[in-house]
């Protein structure tokens, strides 16, 4: 069953499949956990998850309902292993970020621990092809003022953006990549039990701009009127990659883990584009979950599905390096 605030849009997109839909605001605490109440899992797919994280997880809560998001804010992560305790109590699962971010690189990242189990440090790199649709634009400027994420011995920090880089090799030699905010940064120690997880993508000159942008106007993109004023100009934004992007477009994920004796192991995953990996992620791990594979409490991927979860998926292959 689809459920969301518009019930013309609703309709447009259940009809020609014809699925079930009802139409509820997150303002209706009660519709909601009636809506909820009839499901078995929750996917939520509508953001900013600042905003849809807590009242859906709340219903999910009430109701018996696993829950699962495709977030890639690093807060709502945080936020919700904080609830672990209370979701074990009522038999619930919450697993965010079960996109692009987190599911392929959480579950490298296990594989990459599982080949060098006293890791100390996780670094991340990803390179994608595809461009952020305005709904994610509009999330990386919300956040634009609050810095980098990264873990340093099991505490979360930050830092300004374009003061960290790391070389990593997606597949053509070395390549510079700047630390950005990833999910992994919350989900991997959980995962993998390292303390220490930084996030970077290749230094592509868009990247550059942006970070740019964000260290230099961070308060003016974070602010509501900026958002606005976006928000207002949607035509000047393309809604997300084209089909022919999506069916082209690739991604690199590549995990280096070190040790406190300076051992080092790297793995390299290569997916299809973002957007497309991210429904087949989710899809993925809603069929697993309605089969049964669910564990109560605060839950990553790879713990759940284990770490060759992902090599199960069309177009995922690992390499390593």
């Amino acid at each position: 069953m689809l459920a969301g605030r518009n019930a013309g849009a609703l309709e447009a997109l259940a009809a020609p499949h014809g699925l079930e839909w009802q139409a509820v605001t997150l303002a209706q605490k009660q519709r909601l956990r009636d809506v909820v109440s009839g499901a078995a899992v929750v996917l939520n797919t509508a953001g900013p998850f600042a905003a849809t994280a807590r009242p859906l997880v709340d219903a999910c809560l009430a109701t018996g309902a696993h829950y699962l998001d495709i977030t890639g804010e690093v807060p709502v992560v945080e936020t919700m292993t904080g609830r672990d305790e209370e979701a074990r109590s009522r038999g619930v699962m919450l697993m965010p970020a079960v996109g692009f971010d987190v599911v392929p690189s959480d579950c490298l990242a296990a594989h990459v621990v599982r080949r060098l189990p006293e890791a100390t440090l996780l670094r991340f790199g990803v390179d994608v092809s595809s461009s952020l649709s305005l709904g994610s634009m509009l999330t990386s400027f919300s956040q634009a003022d609050d810095g980098i994420p990264i873990r340093r011995d099991g505490r979360l920090m930050t830092i300004p953006p374009l003061t960290a880089t790391h070389l990593f090799d997606f597949g053509h030699g070395p390549e510079q990549a700047l630390a950005v905010s990833l999910c992994d940064v919350a989900t991997a120690p959980r995962s993998t039990g390292v303390a220490s997880v930084e996030a970077y993508m290749r230094g592509s000159l868009r990247l550059w701009a942006a970070l740019t942008a964000t260290r230099t106007w961070g308060p003016l993109l974070a602010s509501p009127i900026w958002r606005t004023a976006v928000a207002s100009q949607a035509s000047w934004f393309a809604p997300g990659p084209s089909e022919q992007a999506r069916q082209e477009g690739t991604a690199v994920i590549v995990v280096e883990a070190t040790d406190a004796r300076g051992r080092r192991a790297c793995s390299r995953l290569r997916t299809p584009e973002v957007y497309t990996m991210t429904a087949h992620t989710a899809v993925a791990v809603v069929e697993r979950v309605l089969g049964g594979a669910a564990r109560p409490g605060f839950q990553t991927p790879s713990r759940v599905f284990g770490p060759d979860f992902v090599l199960g998926l069309d177009g995922v292959s690992r390499q390593d390096i």
